[in-house]
């Protein structure tokens, strides 16, 4: 009889941790999708009153993106980053070249269209993707940048876009946008990334040991759940190894108070960039998703960098 009870409860053990590693393995691959809110509504329906003109497309893949362009007579936001700019003495041509604009785990295009209005009141194109298991895409499974830096590529290849090309990334999409620098030294102009971890396995580990020591037990456990079932592997994903190969222009910028991933990360990150034209600003007082309202003109800041990036490719 005990030993039916000890079976039992064996048994019960097992499927609990199998349930457990299947639901973490979905949390990262198939994040809950975000849903359009009515800021994105409103920008959507209106957004020459904020200085943008918006095509929506979808690629041969069946990646949804929007393409922004700035209009004459910019919104609030972008008058802002312009007198910034002004202020200055920093000027720019009416085409500054394209920004594609990565968003984090998560989110979705329309996050980044209030950054694209900066942007592109500065004269940049911006492309913003939906990234797989993310937004409107198609696809099921994000993989961290396995799979979305050639997806990238191949986007950029079918769009004929203003030159030259840099990308920007927050957090996840920050890590994305490395991983597609190191892999495109030539045809990226410039990368910046915003609270972005340094290598996976470990912001992982933080997080589930943050919820229970025994979550954090079982990351090798997932990670094996993740070469089987989608064929890549958490250790993989690591920009801190991909920024030893990044020779363009880097920006880095981290909440100096993030919590989930602390800015250590991006000072590793900064520290093995092969880059001699490299920036890291830590912003006070920042946590992880609010370095950009937080850091001090942080938007003209990046803009005067991307700037400064394409008029060497001129």
């Amino acid at each position: 009889m005990k030993r039916r009870i000890l079976a039992f409860f064996f048994l019960v053990g097992l499927l609990t941790l199998g349930v457990m590693i299947q639901v973490a393995g979905l949390r990262l691959t198939s994040p809950a999708r975000a849903q359009l809110e009515d800021r994105h509504q409103e920008m959507l329906r209106d957004p020459a009153r904020h200085g943008l003109s918006l095509t929506a497309r979808v690629a041969r893949d069946g990646t949804p993106y929007l393409l922004c362009r700035g209009l004459p007579g910019s919104g609030e936001k972008g008058r802002i980053l312009q007198e910034q700019l002004q202020t200055r003495g920093i000027r720019y041509p009416a085409d500054s070249g394209t920004l594609l604009l990565l968003h984090g785990h998560g989110g979705r295009k329309e996050n980044h269209l209030a950054i694209a209005e900066r942007f592109c009141a500065a004269g940049f194109t911006c492309l913003i993707p939906d990234l797989p298991a993310h937004g409107d895409h198609p696809g099921p499974v994000a993989t961290f940048g396995v799979r979305e830096v050639p997806l990238l590529q191949q986007l950029l290849r079918e769009e004929n876009l203003p030159q030259p090309v840099s990308v920007f990334g927050l957090s996840q999409g920050g890590a994305i946008a490395l991983q597609l620098a190191a892999a495109e030294t030539e045809h990226i102009q410039a990368v910046a990334a915003v609270s972005t971890f340094a290598y996976l396995p470990e912001t992982l580990q933080r997080a589930a040991r943050r919820q229970s020591p025994l979550l954090g037990g079982l990351l090798p456990l997932v990670s094996w759940q993740m070469k089987r079932r989608h064929r890549f592997t958490l250790s993989a994903i690591s920009p801190q190894s991909s920024a030893t190969t990044i020779t363009q222009p880097c920006f880095l910028a981290h909440g100096a108070d993030d919590h989930f991933i602390p800015p250590q990360d991006s000072e590793r990150i900064f520290a093995n960039l092969a880059s001699k034209e490299k920036t890291l600003r830590l912003i006070p007082g920042a946590g992880h998703s609010d370095v950009l309202a937080k850091g001090q003109e942080i938007y003209a800041d990046l803009t005067a960098f991307f700037l400064a990036a394409g008029a060497g490719a001129r």
